[in-house]
């Protein structure tokens, strides 16, 4: 075997190993990434039509709910 030909051969063989463990090491830290939230407090509900902001607007941290009625999630709202 020439010269070329092995640093060719050892070339490809690290190029394989490398994205064998970059595969690896992803695939890992996606499995472990596993995040979970219950949003089960802190929930308010208002009439549609009297709210009369957008979603993006509501979903704020500091939008003020006053006249909002505090809800326990999960429920069943009825409408009358």
């Amino acid at each position: 075997m020439d010269k070329t030909h092995f640093l060719s051969t050892c070339l490809n063989s690290l190029l394989i190993l490398f994205a064998f463990l970059i595969f690896a090491v992803c695939r890992k830290g996606g499995a472990d990434v596993q995040h979970e939230t219950t949003l089960k407090d802190g929930w308010y509900i208002g009439s549609a039509e009297e709210v009369g902001k957008t979603g993006d607007i509501i979903s704020r941290p500091d939008f003020d709910v006053k006249g909002w009625h505090s809800a326990n999630v999960p429920s069943t709202v009825w409408q009358r």
